[in-house]
């Protein structure tokens, strides 16, 4: 039985489970603002056949046939360039995460 099926306390007193809030910080609102703006300047730095297979793969989240059948490339050139824009994209947001 979990804990949603059990009954309610025999002496009629209620128990609320109290449930944190998932809102971020201001701190973290922020910091989240500022990550994005570094990931967007650096995937804007992107070569250009890079950052196409990126933002499909990646963003889009198609698949890599998706990503290839648009782009009319192979399957392993599709995966080669997401590699390398992966590899570029933590080189420019590394000084960045490091701090």
């Amino acid at each position: 039985m979990t804990s949603l099926d059990e009954p309610p306390p025999e002496d009629g007193a209620s128990h609320h489970v109290s449930i944190p809030s998932w809102d971020d910080t201001p701190a973290e609102k922020m910091m989240n603002t500022e990550l994005r703006s570094h990931l967007d300047n650096a995937i804007h730095r992107l070569p250009e056949e890079y950052r196409v297979v990126f933002v499909l793969r990646d963003i889009e989240n198609l698949t890599a046939e998706e990503t290839a059948r648009i782009l009319k490339l192979s399957i392993p050139a599709v995966k080669s360039r997401l590699r390398r824009a992966r590899i570029f994209l933590r080189e420019q947001l590394n000084d960045y995460m490091v701090q």
